[in-house]
C-alpha cells in the first residue's frame, strides 16, 4: 500500500464509509507509517524535527490534552500526527512560493461560509444531435438513446459510447457533447477513440467517421486516448490550431478565457500546426500557442500534471492566482471577482476536486496573502 492510498483509506475512515475490509486494512498497516518513515523535504517543508514537533503539539491542542495526559502514548495522537505529515509529504497543503522554508501556516476556523447552494462539479453535460435535439444527461437514465441512420448511442453512469457502421458520402451527422461550469462527461467515439471532456467544453464529432481523416473540434479542455488508425489520422481543431495524431494519449487545453493554448503528450507523437507554422512534440512535451503573438514554442514538462483534472485534482505548480480562480470558477460554476492588489501570486499544491468549495478556499487562505468573502455564486477574492 502507498502513502497516497494510506491517506484516502484513512479519510474513508474518517468519513465512516470505510467496509470491515478495508477497517482491517487500515489497522494492519498503520505502524508502517510512522513519522520517522516518511520522506522529508526540508526545502519544501522546513526542518524536520521542529516541523514535526509542531504539528504533533498542535494536534493535542486541538484534542483539548492536558499538560499531565500530553506525556501518554495516546495511539490515535501518533497515528493522527503520521496522518497530517503524509498529507504534507503528498501534497493535500498549499505552498505558498514566497512562504519562508519551515514556517507552519496557521490553521484557522472557517472564514468563508458554507453553505450547500455550491457544490462540485460532477458527471454533467447536453448532447446536441444532427437533427437538433439536445439531450439533457444528467436527467436521462442508462441505456439506448437513439438508433437510427446505422449508429446507436448508450448511456452508462457518466459515459457515452457511440457504435456502428461508417456512413455513406454526404451523410456524416455531426453531434456536439458540451458540458456547463461544474460538469464533466467521458465520450468514447465511434473509431474507439475516448475523450474525457472537463467542465465548461464542448466537442463537436461525426456521429461515425469516413473519409481520409477523423476530424473533431473543442473548445474549452479534454483529454483523448486516440484509437490507433494509421489510414485515417485523427485530428482536433481548437481557436486556429489544429492537432494531428495517429493514435496517442494528450490533453488539450483551449478555453476563451486563456492567453494560451496548451497541448500536452503524455504518449506517442502529435503535430501541432497553426497559421504561422507547425511543431511536433514527444512525451512530456508541451506545445503552447500564444494567442497574443500567435507564436507556437515546446516545453518540457511533466505531462501527468495536465490530467490531474481527469483524475480527480486540482493540481497547481507555481500557478499564478488568476489561473488558479479560473479553474475553480468553471469547476464550482461560481463568479469570481477582484478587489484590491492580488496579482504576482502563485500557489503550488494538490486538492481533490471533489472538496466543499470552502475547504479548498480555507486551504488558499492558509498561505494568509490571500482570503475570500462569498455570497451565493459570487466570490470576492481579496488581499
Amino acid at each position: 500500500m502507498t502513502r497516497e492510498e494510506y491517506v484516502i483509506l484513512h479519510q474513508k475512515y474518517l468519513d465512516g464509509t470505510c467496509t470491515p475490509q478495508e477497517k482491517k486494512l487500515l489497522e494492519e498497516y498503520q505502524d508502517q507509517f510512522e513519522l520517522l518513515d516518511l520522506p522529508w523535504d526540508s526545502e519544501a517543508m522546513g526542518p524536520q524535527e521542529p516541523t514535526k514537533a509542531a504539528i504533533f503539539n498542535r494536534l493535542q491542542e486541538a484534542a483539548g490534552l492536558q499538560e499531565a495526559e500530553k506525556r501518554r502514548n495516546y495511539p490515535f495522537l501518533r497515528m493522527a500526527a503520521a496522518i497530517a505529515l503524509l498529507l504534507v509529504s503528498v501534497g493535500v497543503y498549499y505552498l505558498f512560493r514566497t512562504q519562508p522554508a519551515g514556517q507552519i501556516a496557521e490553521v484557522k476556523k472557517a472564514s468563508v461560509p458554507t453553505t450547500a447552494e455550491v457544490q462540485p462539479g460532477r458527471n454533467k453535460a447536453y448532447l446536441t444531435l444532427a437533427d437538433g435535439t439536445v439531450i439533457d444527461l444528467e436527467a436521462t437514465a442508462n441505456g439506448d438513446l437513439s438508433q437510427h441512420s446505422g449508429f446507436k448511442i448508450i448511456k452508462l453512469d457518466g459515459q457515452l459510447s457511440y457504435s456502428g457502421q461508417e456512413p455513406t458520402a454526404g451523410q456524416a451527422q455531426f453531434n456536439t457533447l458540451s458540458t456547463p461550469h461544474g460538469g464533466q462527461y467521458q465520450i468514447t467515439l465511434a473509431d474507439g477513440t475516448k475523450v474525457w471532456l472537463n467542465a465548461a467544453s464542448s466537442l463537436r464529432f461525426p456521429a461515425a467517421f469516413a473519409g481520409k481523416e477523423r476530424m473533431v473540434e473543442l473548445t474549452g479542455e479534454a483529454y483523448f486516448e486516440v484509437a490507433k488508425n494509421p489510414a485515417m489520422p485523427f485530428k482536433v481543431k481548437s481557436s486556429g490550431m489544429e492537432v494531428e495524431v495517429l493514435g496517442t494519449h494528450f490533453n488539450l487545453m483551449a478555453y476563451e478565457d486563456e492567453t494560451q493554448l496548451r497541448t500536452t503528450l503524455l504518449e506517442g507523437a502529435v503535430k501541432v500546426s497553426n497559421s504561422t507554422g507547425e511543431v511536433t512534440i514527444k512525451p512530456n512535451q508541451e506545445a503552447v500557442l500564444q494567442l497574443a503573438s500567435n507564436s507556437l514554442k515546446v516545453e518540457q514538462v511533466d505531462a501527468q500534471e495536465s490530467i490531474a483534472w481527469k483524475n480527480g485534482q486540482f493540481l497547481f505548480h507555481d500557478e499564478d492566482l488568476h489561473s488558479v480562480m479560473r479553474k475553480i470558477a468553471r469547476w464550482y460554476d461560481v463568479e469570481v471577482v477582484y478587489e484590491g492588489e492580488v496579482d504576482h501570486k502563485s500557489f503550488t499544491g494538490t486538492v481533490s476536486r471533489f472538496e466543499d468549495i470552502t475547504d479548498v478556499l480555507n486551504m488558499l487562505e492558509l498561505t494568509e496573502t490571500v482570503h475570500f468573502k462569498r455570497k451565493g455564486r459570487r466570490l470576492t477574492v481579496m488581499p
